[in-house]
């Protein structure tokens, strides 16, 4: 994929919602994201449903809203605008075990946490390589599990569909374009592997965020553990306007 947002776009399209069905997320999704869903959920006569999250019980709170039209579940590994590391393998067992798909947001989750899809037990993931990853813009990817290969289709319908195709030519094949930012994905998880020190990020970032949090009398949006990655964000003091 070219970036995240295109591979929720497609497992958004790909997915046969029915008028009544329902899509559940949280009030802190990308707002591409946000517009992907409601988009494809209005064309089939379906809801998107956001409900707030309790940081208390982020899971509780977000599956206190499945009801029997509930198809998917979709959240961000690492919210986008407020930074924060929702719980996702636990939400992707959840809705497991209640029948519900799992899509998962994952733009700044690469390198900046630690990411096992298979550990995750997602049933879709879309992600970014060209953010924490450091890879060149371009280098995005959609993961399925197994069981979903299936059915989502690529963003256009190129020589990966002859003969029916599969998951990865339908989604790799999709005309002429160019491969290196793909191509280069490899080297720049290498050079992370063997460079990064993600637990200094980390406290970095927690001091930074201190620090700022105190020159503007601002507090953090969410307590340190366990939402906190390698982005931090404050809630901004209002100021007064002429």
């Amino acid at each position: 994929m070219d970036n995240a947002t295109t591979g929720v776009n497609v497992v958004a399209r790909s997915l046969r919602l029915e008028p009544g069905d329902e899509v559940l997320s949280t009030d802190l999704e990308y707002g591409a994201c946000d517009l992907t869903w409601e988009h494809w959920c209005a064309r089939a006569g379906a809801r998107y449903v956001r409900r707030p999250l309790d940081l208390a019980d982020p899971v509780g709170s977000l599956l206190a809203g499945v009801t029997e039209r509930t198809r998917a579940i979709f959240v961000s590994h690492v919210t986008s605008t407020t930074a924060l590391v929702l719980p996702v393998a636990e939400l992707c067992a959840r809705a497991r075990e209640l029948g519900v798909l799992s899509v998962v947001d994952g733009a700044h989750a690469p390198a900046q946490v630690a990411v096992d899809l298979g550990a995750l037990g997602v049933d879709l993931y879309a992600g970014n390589c060209h953010k924490w990853l450091c890879a060149p813009k371009g280098s995005g990817f959609l993961w399925a599990r197994a069981e979903h290969h299936e059915w989502p289709e690529s963003p256009i319908v190129s020589r990966g569909w002859e003969g029916g195709g599969t998951f990865r030519s339908r989604v790799e094949r999709q005309g002429t374009r160019s491969p290196g930012a793909w191509l280069a994905t490899p080297d720049a998880i290498r050079f992370v592997e063997a460079h990064d020190d993600r637990e200094r990020c980390h406290r970095l970032a927690l001091e930074a965020r201190d620090a700022l949090a105190e020159v503007v009398g601002a507090e953090p949006v969410a307590p340190s553990a366990p939402f906190v990655g390698r982005m931090v964000a404050i809630r901004c003091p209002a100021t007064a306007t002429s």
